[in-house]
Parts: C-alpha cells; sequence; structure tokens
C-alpha cells in the first residue's frame, strides 16, 4: 500500500513539471514573437494600447515589487534642489559662473551690503550684554575692511560715470559712512569723463551737452598756466559751441576762428586729440577721448575710460559681491564656532552641576 502511494505521489510532480514547461515554452515563444518585430516602426506605434495589453507577457509592465521608491524620492529631492539653486542665483544677480561656484551659499545683494555697514563691515562698535559687559563682535578684520572698502567705492564711482550722474555715486556712499571719501571717489575728473562721454553720445540732450562742456571748461580755463595760456582768448560760449562738431575738430576749428595761435596746436591737441599719435604716453584724457571717438576700448588706459564704453558696472560689480561674501563666509564661520564652544561650555557646567548635586545627596544619606 506504502509502495503505490509513493508512486502516485511521483506521477503527480512529473505532471505538474510538464505543464510548468509547457506555460513556459509559450510564454517564451510570445516574447520571441514580439522582440522579431520591425525595429523601424515610430514611437507611438511601440506603445501598447489597453486593448493590446492581453498580448504582452507580463514581465514588461513594472509591478509594485519593481518600483524604486527611494530613487523617485531621491530625484525629487534633487529637483527641488536645484529649483533653490536657481532661485539663489536670481538673487546673486547675474553673477558670472566663475564667481558663482566661490559663493558659498552667500546671497547677498548691493543693498544687503550696504545695509550691512557697521554690523558686519565698516565702523562695527561692540555691543553689551543685559549684564552691561561687552559682547563678542564678529566683523571684518583691518585688512578685510581695508581691501572691501577699496573696492567698494570703486564700484560706487563706475555707477557714477555709467549713469552719467554724481548723484548716484553719492546715494550709495551716503548710507555707508564713508562719506568723507565721496568728494574724490565721486568728483575727481569726473566733469572731464562727462564732457567727453556726452559729446560722443547721440542719445544725450543739447542742454547736457551743454552743461557738461561749461562743467569741464571752468576748471580747464584756471588750471595749469599753459592751458591758461592756450586759451585766454576763448570764452566758455565759444569753446562750447567749437565742441559740438566733435574733439577731433576742436583744435582746428579754433584756429580757424584765431581764438589759439598756431604754435599752440601741438599743445592743444594734446587735450583735444585729432588722432592717436596726438596723445603723449600720460595722456590718459587724451586716449579716452580717442577711444570714445572710435568706440573701441583698447585705446582705453583706464577703467574710467572702459566703464564709459561698456556703460555698465556689472564686472566690477560681481567682483564687489565676491570680495563681500569671501569675507562674510569667514565672519560666519567664526561666529557658529564661537556659539558652539559657549553651548559646550554650558552643557559642562550643567553637567558639573548635576554631578555636584548628586555627590552632595550620597553624602546626606
Amino acid at each position: 500500500m506504502k509502495k503505490y502511494l509513493i508512486v502516485a505521489i511521483i506521477a503527480i510532480l512529473i505532471i505538474i513539471g510538464i505543464a510548468i514547461t509547457i506555460k513556459n515554452k509559450n510564454t517564451n515563444t510570445k516574447t520571441t514573437t514580439i522582440s522579431n518585430q520591425p525595429q523601424n516602426i515610430s514611437q507611438t506605434e511601440q506603445m501598447p494600447s489597453p486593448s493590446n495589453y492581453g498580448n504582452y507577457p507580463v514581465s514588461t509592465f513594472p509591478t509594485t515589487s519593481q518600483i524604486d521608491y527611494r530613487a523617485l524620492a531621491e530625484a525629487e529631492l534633487k529637483k527641488q534642489e536645484n529649483q533653490k539653486e536657481q532661485s539663489n542665483t536670481s538673487n546673486q544677480q547675474n553673477l558670472p559662473p566663475q564667481y558663482m561656484q566661490l559663493m558659498g551659499g552667500c546671497n547677498k545683494t548691493i543693498d544687503d551690503i550696504i545695509k550691512d555697514y557697521g554690523k558686519v563691515w565698516g565702523n562695527v562698535k561692540p555691543e553689551r550684554n543685559e549684564k552691561g559687559q561687552l559682547k563678542q563682535t564678529f566683523a571684518f578684520t583691518k585688512e578685510e575692511n581695508g581691501n572691501f572698502t577699496k573696492i567698494f567705492l570703486k564700484y560706487a564711482r563706475c555707477e557714477g560715470i555709467v549713469n552719467r550722474s554724481i548723484e548716484k555715486c553719492y546715494s550709495l556712499i551716503k548710507n555707508t559712512g564713508l562719506l568723507e571719501k565721496s568728494e574724490s571717489v565721486c568728483k575727481d575728473d569726473i566733469s572731464d569723463l562727462f564732457f567727453i562721454a556726452t559729446l560722443y553720445d547721440k542719445t544725450t540732450s543739447a542742454n547736457v551737452k551743454m552743461k557738461a562742456c561749461k562743467d569741464y571748461f571752468r576748471p580747464l580755463n584756471s588750471g595749469d598756466d599753459l592751458i591758461k595760456k592756450i586759451f585766454s582768448n576763448v570764452s566758455e560760449n565759444q569753446f562750447c559751441e567749437f565742441a559740438k562738431d566733435g574733439i577731433h575738430n576742436l583744435c582746428n576749428n579754433l584756429l580757424k576762428g584765431n581764438l589759439i595761435n598756431s604754435k599752440d596746436l601741438e599743445n592743444c591737441k594734446k587735450l583735444f586729440p585729432e588722432k592717436p599719435s596726438d596723445c603723449d604716453k600720460e595722456g590718459d584724457l587724451c586716449l579716452t577721448s580717442i577711444a570714445m571717438m572710435n568706440n573701441n576700448v583698447s585705446y582705453c588706459q583706464t577703467d574710467e575710460c572702459r566703464w564709459l564704453l561698456q556703460k555698465d558696472c556689472n564686472d566690477i560689480k560681481s567682483q564687489v559681491i565676491f570680495t563681500y561674501c569671501s569675507s562674510y563666509r569667514r565672519v560666519e564661520a567664526a561666529k557658529k564656532t564661537y556659539e558652539l564652544n559657549e553651548e559646550m561650555k554650558q552643557k559642562e557646567l550643567e553637567f558639573q552641576k548635576q554631578l555636584k548635586g548628586g555627590k552632595n545627596a550620597e553624602q546626606k544619606e
């Protein structure tokens, strides 16, 4: 009896094995049929329609167990981080990539930097705590202040020149406590640059050009003795009338009008050149005139000349923010280190108190 039972079990197992083999063979046949279909069909045709799902093997479609939810979550987090970085990029006012890579998450704008004066940079005064004790101060070092102030004032001068507005220069400085330096930063040689710029700017009105010319002529006629001698017979109105025709024609027109002497023509052209060879080696303003005349920055010998031609301060602005953030990150790191140390000291004191309290309790017992 036991012998017959064993034979029956073996027979059942054989039948089950044959059935599984036949099923797998049919499945493989269907898969092979699909994979042998032509490859040059369109992407739309490759997508199975709902009515044809039955013709595809089950393995074609992912099951719940095959979905990597962790990978999906990581992808979503990465997407959110990218969106945050894009938002930070707009806050950094379109900084060039070479600066963006080094910013380290510092999202300061020019307005933010100005507001930080007296708090992080500049004349930072130490504060007192509730007990009247001086609090720890976290600010730029003397060297950092010096380097940053220099480049910030340079940016303010650039904005004044590009916008042809001394007030624009003042507006950036007035809230920083650097007003004592604004006179030299915002005014030195500005009238010279404005005069040259307005003459070759077709969008400048006649009234603005005339004002710029008069602002330039007044100090010109009261400066160097040689210059005063050359233009001794020229009035303000005559000078500005001839200047309308361009700096390159100014000296020749003054000569034709018998307002300067022929012997002074060469020296006149060192101030108001007709061509590059008229300028001497130290004639920065002379070469600025040539650069503006030809709209060619290669003639420029100074930053001011380049700013006039480029008509923006984006590069110097990026340097301001980058320089500021480099020191700002150091200050923030020092502040966090100090706070962490203070927190650890406080915990140590609390631990010592608890330990002492425990010993006292034991002694009483």
